[in-house]
């Protein structure tokens, strides 16, 4: 079978899987939080590939990537969300997987289209040849014939030569007065009072028809037929320069002529324009071997260098390696969103170092004015305006409090557990003691702590600050490199003249 039609044949499938999907899951993005996995109003293809299709094998498959999502997002919401949360992150892993496989196999299926390769050459399937249209000339075509498919067919390179159309003579002369009426227009446009100073743009081909033009200039010395003006031979006062347009349309031939009077306005720009355009008459002379390169102007004593260009070929198998790239970048993908929920644990965690020493400070403030614990989170919360992951689990804590009813030593026990920071789970654990006990030594370890935790805001602080110097030793590299190439610069400009 045809590679196009496998490939076409895997991406309708493919496309099939993600429709059934959407269909038999419809209803389920209203049951994704929007907020957390943007991928919610497509979720229900992840849900059918992992639900559906792999069934048991991905609880097996995923045991520990399943294990540590639920670890990670219980650290960033609470337990009774994190196994809700890791199945929504899976199924949006694997829709993103999905797009990316289905976009791979239709680039693939758009790349092989027609397509087939023989011996190193690209032929593409054709079921018709178009005559060129009157006027033009014929062409020869390379082309491959294939009788049969696979091992047992029949290929052969053949060359098949294309003749043109012919035109009635009734056709050749309305085309004739077109041309003649279109350089009129065109040269009363670029010349003033028969004047140019610049390049003229000498049409040779027109659209939708396959005859030429040929330029003759009588002096080739001060313009090329192709209307370059060469302006480092042109006298400074001018010189007048005749040009005759020859167009042939079958067996008609008619020429157009007409007499202008060119300018000098040489700069090195147009000279170097100039030179080129010479250089590439002159490679596309057959007869010539080797073209000598012009290194000086003629009337200006100013060098002229040249340098070589260096491509590279491009493979073949192109529609083999954006398979195999597309289905790498669908794994990464995969795998990716992983990591981005460890660094938002990291984000989190560190944030709450930074705050916690302030909110402890304030809540034994709180107690040593003779509020109770629960008042005293109420307080922290009046006080504080700004949104941050320990404040939302201070706000968590007082609503157990007041609102679910849950015992105020069990709240603090619990604020330490879903948090998992050393020094917040060891604040939590002296505040319930202090609750069941009452004891000063329990306070007095209290103070300990805060004082211990400033000490860790400050490392942390310090290192963060460490960290930043870091980054800045790249620019400061770079800004390095630049003062020295600038200092050599001069020397180096006085040792090789350039």
């Amino acid at each position: 079978m045809n590679g196009f039609y496998v490939l076409l044949i895997i991406t309708l499938t493919v496309l099939a899987i993600g429709l059934y999907g959407l269909i038999k899951h419809r209803g389920f993005s209203k049951e994704v939080d929007k907020d957390v996995f943007q991928l919610y109003k497509i979720l229900g293809i992840g849900k059918f590939i992992l639900d559906n299709i792999l069934r048991d094998s991905a609880s097996y498959l995923f045991s520990k990537r399943v294990s540590d999502l639920k670890n990670n997002y219980a650290k960033l919401y609470t337990k009774v969300k994190a196994e809700t949360y890791t199945k929504h992150h899976l199924y949006q892993s694997f829709t993103y997987w999905y797009l990316a496989i289905l976009a791979t196999f239709i680039f693939a299926t758009y790349l092989s289209y027609g397509v087939y390769f023989h011996e190193g050459v690209v032929y593409k399937e054709v079921t018709k040849i178009e005559k060129p249209q009157f006027g033009a000339e014929g062409e020869s075509k390379k082309m491959l014939i294939k009788i049969g498919e696979g091992e047992d067919a029949y290929s052969r390179e053949v060359s098949l030569y294309i003749d043109t159309r012919n035109a009635t003579e009734e056709q050749a002369e309305s085309l004739f007065l077109q041309l003649d009426k279109y350089y009129d227009d065109y040269f009363a446009s670029i010349t003033v009072d028969g004047v140019i100073d610049s390049d003229i743009d000498l049409k040779t081909e027109y659209e939708n028809y396959d005859f030429k033009t040929t330029w003759k200039i009588d002096n080739n010395d001060y313009l090329t037929d192709n209307g370059h003006i060469k302006s480092y031979n042109i006298p400074l006062e001018g010189v007048n320069v005749n040009l005759t347009a020859i167009t042939k349309i079958g067996e008609y031939s008619h020429q157009y002529t007409k007499a202008i009077f060119v300018k000098r306005t040489l700069d090195k720009k147009e000279a170097a324009d100039a030179v080129l355009k010479e250089a590439k008459e002159a490679l596309g002379k057959g007869e010539i071997a080797n073209v000598e390169l012009k290194t000086t102007l003629v009337n200006d004593a100013e060098k002229i260098k040249w340098y070589e260009v260096i491509g590279e070929e491009v493979s073949e198998k192109g529609v083999i390696i954006v398979i195999m790239l597309g289905l790498a970048v669908a794994f990464l993908i995969n795998y990716s969103m992983d990591d981005k929920v460890k660094t938002n644990i990291k984000k989190r965690n560190e944030e709450i170092k930074m705050e916690f020493p302030i909110f402890a400070d304030k809540f034994i403030l709180y107690i040593h004015c003779g509020m109770s614990p629960d008042r005293a989170l109420a307080k922290y919360l009046q006080a504080t305006d700004k949104k941050t992951a320990l404040r939302e689990e201070v706000q968590l804590t007082l609503k157990e409090i007041e609102y679910y009813g849950i015992d105020v030593r069990e709240a603090f026990l619990s604020f330490g557990k879903r948090i998992r920071i050393q020094e917040v789970i060891k604040f939590s654990s002296l505040v319930a003691q202090m609750i069941k006990k009452g004891d000063d030594d329990i306070r007095e370890a209290l103070n300990q702590l805060i004082k211990d935790s400033w000490e860790e805001k400050r490392k942390l602080v310090l290192q963060k600050g460490s960290k930043a110097s870091t980054k800045l030793l790249f620019p400061m590299l770079f800004l390095m490199m630049l003062v020295v190439l600038i200092a050599i610069t001069p020397a180096l400009s006085t040792m090789t003249g350039f």
